[in-house]
C-alpha cells in the first residue's frame, strides 16, 4: 500500500475512478479517492493490475467514470483510514497508565494501525460482518483491562517503543535489532469470533512465538518444548 503522498486526490460519495484524473499519472505515481466510508490509495500500476476489468470497461473508457455500489475485498488492501470513526473521540483517550509514557497521538495512532492490520488481514481471510471500527474499540477495551502487561507471559510491556520501529535499521541490524523490541505491544486475536472479537495485548516476541495458534494449541507446545530440553 503506498504511503507516499498522493500525487492526485479527489472526493466522491462511493469508491470511484476518474480516468481524466488517473490516465495522465505516471505508473508510479499515486492517486487517493476520499469516500465517506474510508480513504483508498493506490499507484496507477496498481490500479491497472487489481482493477484491470475497471480499465476496459465502457463506464471508464467512454464515460470517464467508473464507480462501486459496493467495495470490492480487492480494495480494502488500498484502505489507508477508516473514516467511520473519528481519532478525537473520547472513547479512545489516552490509558492512565500511558500518561506520561507516550503521547495520546502516539496512542491513537499505534491503536487504528493495529485494528486496521487486522481487519485487512480478516477480509481477505473472507470474514464478513465485521469493521474496523468495531476491531479499534475491542483492541482498545483490551488496553484498558492490563494492557501494560503480557497477557500471556505477565511480564512489562514498554510502550515507548510504539512507532519506533524501523523496516531500514531492521534490515542493517538484523536479528540484533529485532531484539531490542521483544516487549514492543502488539494485538493478539485471541478467539474465532470476529462480529465480537477479544483481543490481548501482548508483547511482539511472543505474539510472533504464537503465530495463529489457539492457546490450548500454544500451550501444548510450550509443553513439548519444556519437556524435550528438561534434563538436558
Amino acid at each position: 500500500m503506498p504511503s507516499s503522498r498522493p500525487r492526485v486526490k479527489y472526493k466522491y460519495s462511493r469508491l470511484t475512478f476518474k480516468r481524466d484524473l488517473i490516465e495522465p499519472l505516471e505508473d508510479h505515481e499515486t492517486f487517493r479517492v476520499e469516500t465517506p466510508d474510508g480513504i483508498y490509495q493506490m499507484t496507477k500500476s496498481d490500479f491497472y493490475k487489481v482493477f484491470k476489468s475497471v480499465t476496459l470497461s465502457e463506464s471508464y473508457v467512454q464515460n470517464g467514470l467508473y464507480n462501486y455500489v459496493k467495495v470490492p475485498k480487492k480494495a480494502v488492501k488500498f484502505l489507508i483510514s477508516d473514516n467511520k470513526l473519528n481519532m478525537t473521540d473520547a472513547k479512545y483517550a489516552l490509558p492512565p497508565f500511558l500518561v506520561d509514557v507516550c503521547s495520546s497521538e502516539a496512542y491513537k495512532r499505534w491503536l487504528h494501525r493495529k485494528a486496521m492490520a487486522h481487519f485487512k488481514r480478516d477480509s481477505k481471510r473472507g470474514i464478513k460482518n465485521i469493521s474496523c471500527s468495531s476491531y479499534k474499540q475491542a483492541i482498545h477495551r483490551a488496553v484498558l483491562n492490563g494492557g501494560q502487561y503480557d497477557a500471556y507471559t505477565g511480564e512489562p510491556l514498554n510502550w515507548t517503543l510504539i512507532s519506533k520501529y524501523d523496516n531500514e535499521d531492521s534490515k542493517a541490524g538484523k536479528r540484533g535489532y529485532k531484539k531490542q523490541f521483544a516487549t514492543l505491544p502488539t494485538v493478539d486475536h485471541f478467539d474465532d469470533d470476529y462480529e465480537h472479537p477479544t483481543f490481548k495485548i501482548c508483547s511482539w516476541r511472543l505474539n510472533d512465538c504464537k503465530n495463529d495458534l489457539n492457546m490450548d494449541e500454544f500451550l501444548e507446545v510450550c509443553r513439548k518444548v519444556i519437556k524435550h530440553h528438561q534434563g538436558k
